[in-house]
């Protein structure tokens, strides 16, 4: 059973996985903030498993023809968050509080996008990687790398992202050496 604060506001089709939560002043379902596509009514927006979208957070429906919204299992959107239209959250990511992603963005499973973190219309950002706070991303972010600053620059890896989906010390290594060669 998903927990749905009262105040918040769903417009349907939505589908929502079991455990859901969504806490007070969370808009989901309003037409895409686009000028030149039309809001696709039919096709549902999906809320994964354990996903948690904290106060004032908005999921915007999906264009028509566009790949729709979907946030999957686990991701964490902490309050005052934006997800455009056509967005992917990925399983287990986190968008601190004020992040904003742009029409059709994909963050990867287990990203960690920091406070105020903005990220341009059809960005990817690599699984495991962490955008630094207040960064803006106008190019992918590959996997397992940290990027930072106006506009985001690579910092290095992200072996904290790493470690915390359960890397070896071996794999920890390699990763850290991989980073070595290509400087």
């Amino acid at each position: 059973m998903s927990d749905i604060h009262p105040s918040a506001i769903i417009v349907g089709p939505v589908e929502l996985g079991e455990g859901v939560r969504i806490f007070p002043g969370v808009i989901i379902g309003f037409d895409a903030e686009h000028l030149s596509a039309e809001t696709d009514w039919d096709r549902p927006i999906v809320i994964g498993p354990g996903a948690v979208l904290r106060e004032n957070v908005v999921v915007q429906r999906g264009t028509v023809g566009g790949e729709g919204t979907r946030i999957d299992a686990g991701a964490y959107i902490m309050h005052g968050c934006h997800v455009a239209h056509d967005c992917h959250v990925g399983p287990g990511a986190r968008m601190a509080p004020k992040g904003v992603l742009g029409g059709h963005v994909v963050v990867e499973g287990m990203a960690n996008l920091g406070i105020g973190a903005m990220i341009h219309p059809r960005v990817r950002v690599g699984a495991l990687s962490m955008v630094g706070m207040g960064a803006v991303v106008t190019k992918d972010v590959a996997v397992a790398t940290t990027v930072a600053g106006v506009p985001a620059r690579v910092r290095g890896e992200n072996t904290v992202g790493v470690e915390r989906a359960g890397a070896t010390p071996e794999e920890l290594a390699a990763l850290r050496e991989a980073w070595r060669l290509a400087r």
